[in-house]
Order: structure tokens, then sequence, then C-alpha cells
């Protein structure tokens, strides 16, 4: 499996832990914080046609792909091998 995968499901399944965690606390409210950006797009879109405990399951899903997809895209931006294909971290040259 290639790296940049075991990334997206380790971070994925990183934030799905901690959303799980919280709403057997019954922080529902954190949830909604820590996947923001999912909260203000599918989860608002979500909450709308079906009530807010189904605007807070497509908070959780959408907010872990979001995470693990920018996991993802980090690690293969910062830790890509020299010569391999995708964009390279480069330090600035002097001037």
């Amino acid at each position: 499996m290639p790296r940049s995968r075991r990334v997206f499901l380790t971070v994925t399944a990183l934030d799905l832990l901690a959303c799980n965690l919280l709403a057997a606390l019954s922080l529902s409210r954190g949830i909604w914080l820590l996947n923001l950006p999912a909260t203000v797009t599918v989860g608002r879109l979500a909450s709308i046609f079906g009530g807010d405990p189904a605007g807070l399951v497509v908070t959780m899903v959408g907010g872990a792909a979001i995470y693990g997809w920018a996991g993802a895209r980090l690690d293969r931006e910062l830790f890509a091998r020299p010569g391999a294909a995708g964009p390279t971290v480069r330090p600035p040259s002097p001037s």
C-alpha cells in the first residue's frame, strides 16, 4: 500500500476515533468544532434536510475525509523522494 494511502487511512481513523470519543462523552459541539470545514459545508446541508443527527454523522465522515486528504497531501509534499512524480519541497535558493 502506498505511503500516502496509509497516511490518509491513519488520519481518517484518528479523526473518527476522536469524534466517537467526543460523542461518548456527550460533547457533540466538540465534533462540530473539530470538523469545522465539513460542518460549514456538507454538515450544514445534511442538517437542513435530515436534522441535526444526520448533520452530525455527515460532519464526522466528511471531516475525517477532509483531514485524511490533507494529511496525505502534506505527506506527499513534505516527504517526496527526489526525482519522484509530484511536487517536492525545496529549500529557497540563495540570492
